[in-house]
């Protein structure tokens, strides 16, 4: 099927569509399913189909999370006959896998939240105005994609330019720029400097919990926006996506 239908069964919204983009998109003999014979390693199947299935979701336009796995019954039922497996057992397996995977196959968490980000209706909310619409444009999805990985992962957050820039295709410079200007305005705060070993981690802080520019924080005092539990797979279903 053409990429560009397999884009117009995801937007459609519908389940069965989904079920379809899958069917589409994944080559079900090129997943590689564990022997089911073997014991000790037979337990990652349903982890490695689940994160297949969103992989392929995701390449063609559906969030993971917007989806439940039992519209997929086919597709396991499918996977087990290929790979002799008992279908409840691949399931149940396939089922349990999809509520706690982090990140669908092929992608790591910031390029996954920064997916997320792209299609959701919602933004985070600035204090800085910029120059144009589109850096404002910008400096929103970069906030939208510091949310998403706190709601997902956890505050605080490592977000590195180069690998933004590579997603959003701006220079590193660029996006360098629109970093400073979040952490100098309050909507991003550094929670720990980077050093020869590690990164710098930060932290988006709603609106009327910022700082004043020039007032530094620091990781002992940091206000970190409040609802972040920290727990991976926690509920963003309140970013909408775009139509």
């Amino acid at each position: 099927m053409p990429r560009s239908e397999s884009a117009r069964l995801a937007e459609s919204g519908k389940t069965a569509s989904a079920a379809e983009v899958v069917r589409n998109e994944l080559d079900l003999r090129d997943i590689g399913l564990p022997d089911p014979d073997d014991s000790e390693e037979r337990w990652k199947a349903g982890f490695i189909l689940a994160r297949s299935v969103q992989g392929a979701l995701l390449q063609a336009g559906v969030i993971p999370f917007e989806v439940h796995p039992d519209i997929f019954v086919d597709v396991v039922a499918e996977a087990a006959e290929w790979y002799a497996y008992d279908h409840d057992e691949l399931m149940l397996g396939f089922e349990e896998a999809w509520r706690i995977i982090q990140t669908p196959e092929g992608q790591s968490k910031l390029s996954y939240a920064f997916h997320i980000a792209q299609r959701s209706g919602w933004r985070a909310p600035l204090t800085t105005t910029f120059s144009t619409r589109g850096q404002t444009e910008d400096a929103e999805l970069l906030a939208t994609t510091l949310v998403i990985l706190q709601r997902l992962y956890g505050p605080p957050v490592f977000l590195p330019g180069r690998s933004v820039a590579d997603l959003m295709g701006k220079s590193r410079e660029y996006v360098r720029t629109l970093i400073r200007r979040l952490i100098d305005d309050g909507t991003f705060e550094i929670t720990r400097s980077a050093t020869r070993r590690e990164a710098t981690e930060m932290v988006y802080v709603e609106p009327d919990s910022r700082k004043p520019p020039g007032v530094v924080t620091g990781s002992s005092g940091s206000s970190r926006s409040p609802g972040f539990s920290g727990t991976p797979g926690v509920n963003v279903s309140d970013l909408s996506p775009k139509e």
